[in-house]
């Protein structure tokens, strides 16, 4: 994994973690997922979530749900001040083997067009463009890119 700048730690997420989960999320794409949302997602089996904390604070966080084979990244958002030093990477890089370990052979996500930073970090990753959907984000309106990671090799042990 990659290291984190000094000060930043890297662990999963909990139900403490929902308000500094949605107020990052509705800095990031102007909208956020209920409480409620949050909760079941945070307490699913099938669901991965990991935050970076500064402080004492999160700043950042990763979600990835698995279904047998397949894990899907619906959201990955970092606090701006904290934007472009690395954490973006370290919690991919983090959260792709944490799905690998748990049997994930793909990986799939959407991305904004406009975004060509997070499209450089996905790309940089090994994902590649599966398609586009015409208009999927709303606000403002954009393309969504689909974008997909496929795990060559055996399936490393669960950390």
């Amino acid at each position: 994994m990659p290291a984190l700048p000094d000060g930043f730690t890297l662990r999963p997420g909990g139900l403490d973690d929902i308000d500094a989960l949605q107020a990052i999320e509705r800095h990031c794409f102007r909208a956020s997922q209920s409480a409620e949302q949050y909760r079941r997602e945070l307490t699913s089996p099938q669901c991965h979530t990991l935050v970076v904390e500064f402080q004492g604070h999160v700043v950042g966080y990763a979600m990835a749900n698995l279904v047998l084979d397949e894990a899907h990244v619906p959201s990955v958002g970092i606090a701006e001040p904290y934007r472009r030093v690395g954490l973006g990477r370290a919690l991919m890089v983090r959260m792709l083997e944490l799905v690998r370990a748990h049997g994930a052979r793909h990986v799939y996500l959407e991305v904004r067009r406009t975004n060509r930073a997070a499209r450089r970090l996905y790309e940089g990753l090994g994902f590649e463009l599966l398609s586009i959907r015409r208009d999927y984000y709303w606000d403002p309106p954009d393309d969504g890119m689909v974008m997909r990671l496929a795990f060559d090799g055996p399936t490393p042990a669960v950390p």
